[in-house]
């Protein structure tokens, strides 16, 4: 798997872009995009930072 590395646009560090599925309470299913950052801790862990980017599913109302 291959994974994509970008500059997020929200904080302009190295990141890749992630999707992600949300459902709440109704069963009415939201998608986010997200950017991930590895950032090194103590000895060989990795922690994960998230970037919350956009709803896209207020994206793709807008557009209709």
């Amino acid at each position: 798997m291959k994974v994509e590395i970008n500059e997020c646009p929200k904080c302009n560090e190295i990141g890749s872009p992630h999707k992600k599925m949300v459902r709440n309470n109704y069963g009415k299913e939201y998608e986010y995009l997200y950017f991930a950052h590895f950032v090194k801790r103590d000895g060989n862990k990795t922690k994960i930072r998230w970037c919350y980017i956009e709803n896209l599913n207020k994206k793709e109302q807008e557009d209709n």
